[in-house]
């Protein structure tokens, strides 16, 4: 099952029932102006493998992720250090958080992704350590 509403003018929240969706695999949410935190019930979808929430107005994250392979969170408005949490998604293969506010080092937490095949954490304010995969 996927949901795809990309680019339309959708506001607000996303709504906890995503995560009531048990057969979801793929969530395109991008290029709307959906605000706020990422809804926790996202932990709940555990066959979903891809998650698309570029060009938002989303400014908090939130824990586990599950078993994503591809996340797409550029262009909105997270700021501060990068979530630890990142590095507990062991199976993600993309990560996009180009284009946020996000500051300081990446986690060194994140060599445990090792599955990573691209990082994209371009147009940030990041500095210091860079993680390093044995690719």
């Amino acid at each position: 099952m996927e949901i795809k509403l990309r680019m339309n003018q959708f506001t607000g929240p996303v709504p906890d029932e995503i995560g009531a969706c048990a057969l979801l695999r793929s969530v395109d949410l991008s290029e709307n102006s959906f605000s706020g935190s990422l809804p926790t019930t996202l932990q709940k979808l555990s066959l979903c493998d891809y998650l698309n929430f570029r060009s938002n107005l989303f400014t908090e994250w939130i824990g586990e992720l599950g078993r994503l392979q591809t996340v797409d969170l550029s262009k909105n408005m997270f700021s501060g250090a990068v979530p630890d949490a990142i590095s507990n998604i062991q199976s993600l293969r993309i990560l996009n958080i180009s284009e946020n506010g996000f500051s300081g080092s990446l986690p060194a937490s994140m060599i445990n992704c090792e599955n990573v095949q691209i990082l994209d954490a371009s147009r940030n304010s990041l500095t210091g350590f860079i993680p390093t995969w044995d690719w």
